[in-house]
């Protein structure tokens, strides 16, 4: 079954200066919670609605990367095996897939998205996802000698200015750098 739209939610590893310090979100299933003993009195936001005093909040999916030794510990590649793996068998039975991170800066959006090149391990869901898509390309060619179009796209929204993520911005020695291509926005008068 195809789902219209399925949230996940993951911890992105932490960075050098967090080692060590208390958590502040605690994970269980698929349930994410704020720990309020964890947070600064001074950083507590004042309460003003009945969704403010919420503390705990479900997702589909949650995932835990920030300790690797936890048996619960989301690698990069059981993060693609629970949310990119499932957008191209969809892709594969005829359906449009997205993918669409949303946090702010910091959160582990580039993480999870690209990952690093090398080693293959730490491939972020992007990598991942092409790679298994040309996979798939080949089978389906190589068995049924079928033709197959792929057609990608990859936008960043950034300070409300759209960004094309697959246009090359590499030159050569004694090439010009050209200009990006425009992206166009549409705006639906309603």
């Amino acid at each position: 079954m195809v789902e219209p739209i399925w949230v996940g939610m993951r911890l992105r590893p932490l960075v050098n200066h967090e080692i060590g310090q208390e958590k502040c979100l605690r994970i269980e299933g698929n349930q994410v919670s704020i720990v309020e003993e964890a947070i600064d009195t001074d950083r507590k936001v004042a309460v003003t609605s009945d969704f403010d005093r919420k503390s705990t909040f479900a997702f589909d999916v949650a995932m835990d990367s920030t300790d690797e030794s936890s048996p619960s510990f989301v690698s990069q590649e059981k993060c693609y095996e629970i949310m990119g793996r499932r957008m191209v068998d969809h892709m594969l039975q005829g359906f449009n897939s997205c993918l669409f991170c949303y946090g702010q800066t910091g959160t582990g959006k580039t993480t999870t998205i690209m990952g690093k090149a090398q080693p293959k391990s730490e491939r972020g869901l992007l990598m991942r996802l092409v790679d298994d898509v040309f996979d798939e390309v080949d089978k389906e060619q190589s068995t049924s000698g079928s033709q197959v179009h792929v057609v990608m796209q990859m936008l960043e929204v950034y300070n409300e200015k759209l960004k094309d993520l697959l246009a090359t911005s590499d030159f050569g020695p004694g090439e010009k750098k050209s200009a990006p291509k425009k992206i166009n926005i549409h705006v639906h008068p309603d």
